[in-house]
């Protein structure tokens, strides 16, 4: 059965690039199955599909989706879970007692304010998505953006440079003994095997994932950065394309939103 749609607006915008020529006055855009038809006047359109389901009144305006290509999918935001923004090494201490939200509770939540803002696709920069407990997250996080039917591009995080201070090293000598032991392993770690299993876990991601509609991309963390500089990194061409990557190809499906 072929369900189809008629969004119709004020004005609706097909292509911002063209200036005038790409706003239709009294526009309507036709979706079969979740995917675009036609654009036209809605005079001209709605006598072919006697039987669609029409949206909106012709008061509102009629937009392609919008793009956020920065989010971390908090759903709530630091200020709002009490933590004020401050200096980078006072809001490391701040964020260890933030509340830790449910990856299910945290991309639905950004999901709607996004798709209820009218954007259509984001981009998910992961934090720390290392360890079992950061993969587990990752999936459920990437499982729960899917199911709300917005686009996606997802890039998993990790950082592989001191978790305390920005220079850890020259840092944690200026503290007492029994802090200074305490603070170890936040800057002294295995980065190398943190390395290695963040690109496992960004194989498995792919994998798993990708496809026209859903991106797994690199993340730009210093993981990414210090692994693509070796020659005979498989990873190295994904890393120097870029931006040029990080552009899904035009979208198949219906993304606009209708504004009043």
């Amino acid at each position: 059965m072929t369900d189809t749609i008629i969004m119709r607006g004020a004005y609706a915008i097909t292509d911002p690039r063209l200036g005038r020529s790409g706003v239709i006055p009294s526009g309507a855009v036709v979706i079969m199955d979740g995917t675009v038809k036609e654009t036209d006047p809605f005079a001209t359109i709605a006598p072919k599909y006697p039987g669609a389901r029409i949206i909106g009144d012709g008061t509102q305006l009629l937009m392609p989706g919008l793009v956020d290509a920065h989010s971390h999918g908090r759903g709530l935001s630091p200020i709002q879970k009490g933590v004020r923004n401050d200096f980078l090494e006072n809001a490391l201490f701040d964020w260890a007692y933030m509340p830790i939200l449910p990856p299910e509770l945290t991309a639905a939540m950004c999901a709607l304010r996004h798709l209820r803002s009218g954007c259509t696709l984001l981009h998910h920069n992961g934090f720390d998505d290392d360890g079992v407990e950061g993969a587990r997250r990752a999936h459920s996080a990437i499982k729960t953006y899917l199911s709300t039917g917005i686009r996606l591009a997802f890039s998993p995080g990790v950082r592989d440079e001191s978790k305390l201070a920005m220079g850890g090293e020259e840092f944690i000598e200026t503290l007492p003994p029994d802090l200074r032991i305490k603070a170890r392993p936040f800057v002294f770690f295995d980065k190398e095997a943190l390395a290695d299993a963040y690109f496992s876990l960004f194989d498995e991601l792919y994998d798993t994932y990708n496809n026209n509609d859903t991106r797994i991309f690199l993340a730009p963390c210093a993981g990414q950065s210090r692994r693509a500089r070796r020659r005979d990194d498989p990873y190295a061409p994904a890393a120097v394309a870029g931006a040029e990557g990080l552009r899904l190809p035009p979208a198949r499906k219906a993304d606009g939103v209708l504004a009043r």
